[in-house]
């Protein structure tokens, strides 16, 4: 058996309309938000394989963790090897305002062949107050040249 979805609700029913209405605007009050961390898919990196080296033409953000914890807070990537070269490309977000690389950000691209792949953390946790971020990345093989861009966002 089902609820029957058909029936109008009345007078002197609890849930008003005044009652959606105060629903609607906290819903609009946790907005998603979204931070460029840069970083371009044109751009090659040539540091050392395994180093973790900044975004090429990357960006850091200033980002306040204060107003995240009730939302989901993620690190999305999109990566690609040169001639669609088997490689790793990890990317990582990174605080700099403390030095420090956040708890569970590293993401991974496996063979992401010439073609961008994307990818995304699982959920994070940043820092209380407004911290300085930034999008790290690192490459399994120095004889690959690899690219990749990255972005904070809320949800």
């Amino acid at each position: 058996m089902g609820y029957d979805t058909t029936v109008t609700p009345s007078v002197g029913d609890a849930t008003k309309r005044s009652d959606y209405t105060r629903l609607r605007d906290s819903i609009k009050s946790v907005r998603q938000q979204e931070w460029e961390l840069g970083g371009s898919l044109a751009a090659y990196i040539e540091d050392a394989a395994d180093t973790w080296v900044d975004l090429p033409d990357g960006w850091q953000k200033t980002i306040d963790g204060t107003d995240t914890p009730s939302l989901g807070v993620y690190l999305e990537v999109y990566g690609r090897a040169e001639d669609g070269t088997v490689v790793t490309i990890t990317f990582r977000l990174y605080n700099v305002t403390t030095a420090a690389a956040i708890a569970s950000s590293e993401v991974t691209l496996v063979s992401p062949g010439a073609t961008a792949t994307r990818n995304e953390s699982s959920t994070l946790t940043l820092t209380t107050g407004a911290n300085v971020y930034k999008g790290q990345i690192k490459r399994s093989n120095i004889n690959v040249r690899v690219s990749g861009k990255a972005r904070v966002y809320t949800r």
